[in-house]
């Protein structure tokens, strides 16, 4: 029992670390923008009071000229999905002077409609060219900002600024005016996404997220622009005011009670692996307790007696340590999804998991054995 006790331990414990060392890995992730001081909430309009994409610029234009006029606000943009707080929307993306590829040959990219400044105020990084402007309306050209990532796959060794391409359904080709970073759209744990923005102004959408980065306290971001958006439209509804922060560890909340609970089993594992060896050795000793006071009268040391009880705890955790490595190295499998950046034979945390869970079991061990090598002598011999 003691054995399967110390394998289960081990088991749990090396889990934990491998999500502990995950958990590590995703505080300290590049997201490819900057989430701090960011905040945002979805706006939406009428259709029918805004019928035109020229309306519904202007009036988010408006709309967010007045939100910046406000002393902590440093910077505002619209965007049609916030980052990681929803996933999604995918599109197509192929070379103007091609064919539309065949679905399952597509490549697609996640596609976000922003305005002017968008990408300023969430921090992703211009790598080359212009960001979306204010000319980028209805009557002009169609344009497109590209992730890095779709420039390296798509234009190799080459500018890709002025190159001619098509995206989702539509057969009007876009040209390419910016790279931008890469930038991590769908989630932490996702991997870079392949993304491409366009100006929302050439768009038909009537609800968009408001993006604000604030100076100071965000609580005190919603009611003004609450005021400003009924001053402007009555009709126009506001959503919650979120920050970019508690989208983030929203994101992560499902990861964190797995690593929760997984650490409550292991630490429960480990306090029944102690008492359960302490408990074995201790009826062991008080079993033998005439045989180590004969022991003892016959000339045996104490470090011989002692030495004597912890070999036979070493034995039972050298097998369940053993058996323990063999199962986590099975059931590391399990949680592989969940990982982040780690890999799930780790050595750091293998060997850190067996070190810990020895340690611990050679405390219970030592306490009987120590208190084996201290029997009286004269009373055992009395007893006897």
């Amino acid at each position: 029992m003691v054995v399967v006790q110390v394998a289960i331990s081990a088991s749990l414990l090396i889990g934990c670390g491998l999500l502990i060392q995950s958990m590590v890995n995703l505080a300290t992730v590049d997201l490819g923008f900057e989430p701090d001081n960011v905040a945002g909430a979805t706006i939406g309009i009428s259709s029918t009071k805004y019928p035109t994409p020229e309306e519904r610029t202007a009036f988010f234009s408006s709309l967010i000229g007045e939100i910046e006029s406000l002393p902590f606000v440093a910077s505002a943009a619209s965007v049609s999905h916030l980052p990681i707080a929803w996933t999604g929307t995918d599109w197509p993306i192929w070379h103007a002077a091609q064919p539309r590829p065949e679905p399952r040959e597509s490549k697609m990219a996640l596609t976000r409609m922003i305005s002017p400044g968008y990408l300023e105020t969430m921090g992703i990084p211009l790598l080359r060219g212009r960001g979306i402007a204010d000319f980028d309306n209805g009557d002009s050209a169609k344009v497109v900002v590209i992730s890095k990532a779709i420039a390296d796959t798509m234009f190799p060794n080459q500018d890709p600024i002025g190159r001619m391409v098509k995206l989702g359904w539509s057969d009007d080709p876009f040209e390419i005016v910016g790279v931008v970073g890469n930038a991590k759209l769908n989630g932490v744990r996702s991997d870079f996404d392949w993304a491409m923005y366009v100006a929302s102004g050439q768009t038909m959408l009537r609800e968009f997220w408001l993006v604000v980065r604030y100076e100071g306290d965000p609580s005190l971001l919603e009611e003004p622009i609450r005021r400003i958006l009924r001053r402007m439209d009555p009709d126009a509804v506001l959503g919650d005011l979120t920050t970019m922060t508690s989208v983030i560890e929203d994101n992560l909340t499902g990861f964190r009670v797995v690593m929760l609970a997984l650490s409550l089993l292991a630490a429960v594992a480990l306090l029944l692996t102690a008492v359960g060896l302490y408990g074995v050795l201790a009826y062991h000793v008080s079993q033998r307790s005439n045989e180590f006071g004969v022991r003892s009268a016959l000339g045996a040391t104490s470090r011989e007696i002692v030495g004597l009880i912890m070999k036979q705890g070493l034995a039972m955790i050298g097998a369940g340590l053993i058996l323990g490595l063999i199962v986590a190295v099975a059931g590391s499998r399990l949680i592989q999804s969940l990982l982040y950046e780690t890999d799930v034979f780790d050595p750091p945390t293998f060997v850190f998991a067996t070190v810990f869970l020895g340690g611990v079991a050679l405390v219970a061990c030592f306490v009987p054995a120590w208190r084996a090598g201290h029997i009286n002598p004269v009373e055992a011999l009395r007893r006897e």
